[in-house]
């Protein structure tokens, strides 16, 4: 079976071993894609070490957002302001609910916002900050990242890692 390289959580709150496993096996009517790089973002921090999330609005994808985050052994509280939706985020695994009437804003975009956000970006007017490393550094990467020494992103450098 073909290997691959990846960044292995055994235990919470300890490093992460840099392990060779197998790449997993395509059942009929899906696809394996191959990744190159992969950014790291808090969300890694925070499952790597068992932390809690919170998860606003749990409708359409709200519900799965709690499924995937209790795959991911992160500890959830669900934020709606609807007691039918809060009662399905209990139903899927959230540990905590929490009915929050007065939060204001939006998520979501529509594709005039997504056209516009790809304009702003072809334009220069948005940019991303980012360093590249290697997938062997993960837990210096993280330890920067847990104590605030990363400026925008880190991204990993997977195949062809050197």
């Amino acid at each position: 079976m073909t290997k691959m390289k990846a960044a292995v959580v055994h235990t919470f709150g300890q490093p992460l071993t840099i392990e060779e496993v197998d790449v997993p096996a395509v059942p009929a009517g899906q696809v394996l894609v191959k990744v190159v790089a992969s950014g790291v973002c808090h969300t890694d921090l925070h499952a790597a070490d068992g932390d809690w999330v919170a998860i606003s609005g749990i409708g359409g994808l709200g519900h799965y957002a709690v499924q995937y985050a209790k795959a991911m052994r992160f500890h959830v509280i669900a934020v709606d302001i609807d007691d039918a939706k809060l009662s399905l985020a209990t139903k899927v695994g959230a540990d905590m609910v929490l009915n929050a009437k007065t939060v204001r804003g939006s998520i979501v975009g529509t594709r005039k916002d997504l056209q516009e956000a790809l304009e702003f970006a072809a334009e220069g007017k948005v940019y991303g900050t980012y360093t590249e490393d290697r997938l062997d550094n993960t837990n210096a990467i993280l330890g920067r990242l847990k104590a605030g020494q990363i400026e925008g992103r880190v991204v990993l450098r997977i195949a062809g890692d050197q």
